[in-house]
């Protein structure tokens, strides 16, 4: 739908009346659309949900922090370290495994989540940037249009009489009045510009933030669970080495669950927010 009125021939009244009919079909026909797309972009958002992975990596650092391996030393020279000791940490041990499968759980849950996340948003950007650039496009002839029509009544006002000039400052005031009104549909399409770079902002973190968990569960099955297996066995005497090696690991994931729980906490994607129509 054009915007522009066919015949150039037609009287600046009945350009500004034609043109003010055109601007309410526009409105009509496709801003309905355009607020649909955002409602469908703003639910997309809300259904982000890192909710569950936050909690798995936060209590899978507090079960790596409670990892007591000075219960593993030894009171004396020659004695082992005390059996209420042993079975303490053995506990804590088994609270770091639970703790790893749930994480793990909750990092493939996830995973999946934003493949078919990023797949929908990307559909839904770009249903709504296409649509806003035929709104603006049409919003810009008619702007042209505007503006040719007020160039019109001004060189006509020089010339006129009183009576004459009475009725192209009217129509000057409509006029005026339209151009404001496509001044608001454009600002209201020039959103999809934002929304594009942000929606485009949000995927390069996901994809970030996913390559980044994918690396951590890949370390989850081994790493520090062999290096606890053998300090929780009944017949093992523990030696420093084994200490050391555990020690290490848990610092290792200890750290990696912090950053991946930082980066989670603050790739919660919230899309700007969408002026009233008040066109």
């Amino acid at each position: 739908m054009m915007i522009a009125p066919e015949r150039a021939s037609l009287p600046t009244a009945g350009l500004v009346l034609d043109l003010g009919k055109r601007l309410d079909q526009l409105l009509a026909q496709r801003l309905p659309r355009l607020e649909q797309l955002r409602a469908d972009l703003h639910a997309h958002a809300g259904r982000w949900n890192g909710a569950a992975l936050e909690r798995a990596l936060v209590a899978h650092g507090a079960a790596l922090a409670g990892l007591d391996f000075g219960l593993l030393v030894a009171p004396g020279l020659r004695a082992g370290p005390l059996e209420r000791h042993e079975a303490a940490f053995r506990r804590q041990a088994a609270a770091v495994a639970d703790c790893t499968e749930v994480t793990w759980g909750s990092v493939k849950d996830f995973v999946e989540f934003c493949a078919r996340e990023t797949v929908q948003a990307e559909a839904l950007v770009s249903d709504f940037v296409m649509e806003a650039r035929a709104i603006q496009r049409q919003a810009g002839e008619a702007r042209n249009t505007i503006g040719a029509v007020l160039a019109d009544v001004h060189a006509r006002e020089a010339g006129a009489g009183d009576a004459t000039r009475s009725g192209l400052a009217g129509l000057a005031l409509k006029a005026a009045s339209l151009q404001q009104r496509v001044a608001g549909i454009e600002d209201l399409c020039a959103t999809s510009h934002r929304v594009q770079s942000v929606t485009y902002q949000i995927r390069d973190e996901r994809a970030a933030l996913v390559g980044s968990l994918k690396h951590l569960a890949q370390g989850l099955g081994g790493g520090l669970l062999d290096r606890l297996r053998p300090l929780v066995g009944t017949s093992h005497r523990v030696t420093s080495d084994d200490l050391e090696r555990a020690t290490a690991e848990r610092q290792r994931l200890h750290r990696a669950c912090r950053m991946r729980w930082a980066t989670c906490a603050g790739c919660r994607p919230v899309m700007a927010g969408w002026p009233a129509r008040s066109t």
